[in-house]
């Protein structure tokens, strides 16, 4: 009882944290289009020890809310979450986010 008190207690500093949050949402959106441009020859090259193959880069959807966002057909990720204001702080200061780097 006591661990689930915690949590509880937890997730509610997260999200008063989460109101402070400033989320750029048109700096995201320009950085997310030079990142895309950085990549935009579409493929990954697979090397061996006779030649390389190429392969076709796999697009990831990104969906953007007021309070979170969605990879994919994924699950939700709100802000209250670290990782979903790691992502989001990535995206912001112009770099991809480190789950999205091969």
């Amino acid at each position: 009882a006591q661990l689930a008190e915690t949590e509880q207690f937890l997730e509610q500093i997260l999200e008063e944290r989460n109101e402070s949050m400033p989320v750029d949402y048109e700096t995201i959106f320009k950085h997310v289009q030079q990142l895309n441009e950085l990549i935009a020859d579409g493929s990954e090259m697979e090397t061996y020890c006779n030649g390389a193959t190429f392969h076709p880069r796999s697009c990831v959807r990104l969906t953007i809310y007021r309070d979170g966002f969605v990879l994919d057909s994924g699950p939700f990720r709100g802000y209250v979450q670290q990782a979903g204001r790691e992502f989001m702080r990535d995206l912001m200061d112009g770099y991809f986010p480190s789950e999205l780097q091969v």
